[in-house]
């Protein structure tokens, strides 16, 4: 029977990762138990006697329309806690580990916009495909920079002003 405990403990990781600096080693067996425990939930509801197998969510797809609890709820059968919570649980982890994912991504960004190097220990904390995608994103900045003139800047802050009154700085006078 699945706990749903991989799942809490990388929620708490991406907890930690929110309010951290730097970046901390992928979490790659957390990830795995988590995933691990999708599966072994689909395996428990499609034991299930009257369960159809497209009520069961996919790793990939999370449309409302494919969603496994509606499908519950819009069917004649009598909802069963025996299939309700399972995709319940899913549905969690999936949105634990796309949070994870997601956090990790935007601290990549982030660094990569304002050109903070990685230190050494940074760089090897970094899965392969955390990697690929920083250099990729790298090379896409550096030739949207080319396109562009260097006068703008794009680690400026987007948040817009409070203030009423804001100061424009002109680069030159035409």
């Amino acid at each position: 029977m699945y706990n749903g405990l991989p799942a809490s403990s990388l929620l708490d990781v991406t907890k930690r990762l929110i309010k951290a600096q730097s970046f901390s080693h992928y979490e790659n067996d957390v990830v795995e138990n988590v995933i691990e425990g999708f599966y072994t939930l689909e395996s428990q509801v499609e034991q299930t006697p009257g369960v159809e197998k497209e009520t069961t969510p996919s790793l990939g797809n999370q449309n409302s329309e494919n969603n496994p609890i509606r499908a519950i709820f819009s069917s004649s059968q009598s909802i069963s806690a025996n299939r309700l919570v399972p995709c319940i649980i899913q549905n969690h982890d999936v949105n634990v580990l796309r949070l994870y994912n997601m956090q990790r991504l935007e601290k990549i960004r982030t660094a990569s916009i304002q050109d903070i190097p990685y230190s050494e220990e940074e760089w090897l904390n970094l899965s392969e495909e955390e990697k690929r995608f920083h250099r990729d994103y790298m090379d896409l900045l550096r030739a949207l920079k080319m396109e562009y003139p260097p006068e703008i800047n794009l680690s400026a802050s987007l948040i817009p002003p409070r203030e009423a009154i804001v100061v424009v700085r002109v680069l030159q006078d035409i």
